[in-house]
């Protein structure tokens, strides 16, 4: 039963920081995301919050979104940032 309680806890801790209520761990900005669903490269932002990605905001639709709160900020300096380990299909 400790397994599922740390499960939801971990979700919920990844809800709360995608949702903005608590800061992320780190914010990569300034990055190529390299888009396997939509098959496309685009510049934007990543949340992560205890190693897991919270978000992806991609600044061609969400360019008025403020970036969120985060212990550190990663310039990537238009670096590309791609998944890894992911069925793409």
């Amino acid at each position: 039963m400790a397994d599922e309680f740390d499960f939801v806890q971990a979700m919920s801790r990844l809800i709360d920081c995608a949702e903005g209520r608590i800061p992320a761990d780190t914010l990569f900005v300034n990055a190529r995301i390299v888009d396997v669903y939509r098959l496309r490269v685009a510049l934007g932002r990543v949340l992560v919050k205890d190693g897991c990605i919270a978000g992806v905001l991609f600044d061609d639709r969400e360019a008025d979104v403020p970036s969120p709160e985060a212990a550190q900020v990663v310039d990537c300096g238009g670096r590309y940032l791609a998944p890894g380990l992911i069925d793409g299909h």
